[in-house]
């Protein structure tokens, strides 16, 4: 499953790299927003935090638009400006409390992290300081599937997308620490790059793929419910990947350079 979800992500992204590069644009201007602050502004400044807060505000919006373009991309459907538009607004309510638990793993990282440590003396601001870094972790490592899931279980509030978020990482805890793995050569590969490619739309089109191909493995437990709990574990996916892999084809680096040689 590892192996079909590098290349159905890299595929997919290759067949909207023009989509790709203009909605990553968006998070461009968002993060040079945030590189003026911190260098014509006071880094202690109130002020500061507030601008800082708003345009991450803003990025976490613009999230709700681009994760349902994105999931689109993945299912092989295109859809216009409109569509950005419209899932921006259905998805409101879920970009707050994303912004929400985003802001809240900064402030623990930034402040509550190093006041456990520095402040607290002894044993006991050590022990703090590794319970909030665990629980800033396992939150980034559930806060993979949050829009993936809010797309694809649209009819839930944003707080039963969280609960799904942490369910869906402990019953594949394996693959989440691979998949945050993949992100973080994603990121370093797009900061490589100017932001441009991958960059965060193409991390969040991985996302939503990631999402795709899990949802098989519940829809077949779900089909099958006699299955003990170890019969669970051992998922078909040769069987259930199929469509997928028709749809996605047998692809070459040479066919996709040249597509005409083929």
């Amino acid at each position: 499953m590892i192996g079909f979800f590098i290349k159905k992500s890299f595929f997919d992204g290759w067949d909207n790299f023009l989509s790709l590069l203009l909605f990553n644009l968006g998070y461009i201007i968002c993060t040079l927003g945030i590189l003026a602050i911190l260098s014509y502004l006071e880094a202690s400044s109130w002020i500061t935090y507030l601008l800082i807060a708003v345009v991450l505000l803003v990025w976490c919006l613009y999230n709700g638009g681009v994760s349902g373009m994105v999931h689109q991309y993945s299912r092989y459907t295109h859809e216009g400006f409109a569509f950005f538009k419209k899932s921006l607004r259905k998805q409101l309510t879920h970009s707050l409390l994303y912004f929400a638990i985003v802001a809240g793993q900064i402030l623990c990282c930034v402040i509550v992290i190093p006041f456990y440590l520095q402040s607290l003396q002894g044993m006991l601001g050590t022990i703090l300081g590794v319970i909030v870094f665990w629980v800033v972790l396992f939150f980034a490592l559930a806060m993979q599937y949050y829009y993936p899931l809010a797309q694809t279980m649209e009819n839930d509030k944003p707080l039963k997308t969280l609960k799904k978020c942490f369910i869906i990482l402990a019953d594949n805890f394996g693959f989440s620490l691979f998949f945050a793995l993949y992100n973080l050569i994603n990121t370093a590969l797009s900061i490589v790059l100017a932001l441009m490619i991958p960059g965060v739309t193409g991390i969040m089109l991985s996302k939503d793929v990631a999402m795709k191909l899990l949802m098989f493995k519940y829809d077949y437990i779900e089909e099958h419910p006699e299955l003990t709990a170890k019969e669970r574990k051992h998922v078909p996916w040769d069987e259930l990947l199929i469509d997928e892999k028709e749809k996605v084809g047998h692809r070459t680096f040479k066919g996709m350079i040249f597509p005409w040689k083929e």
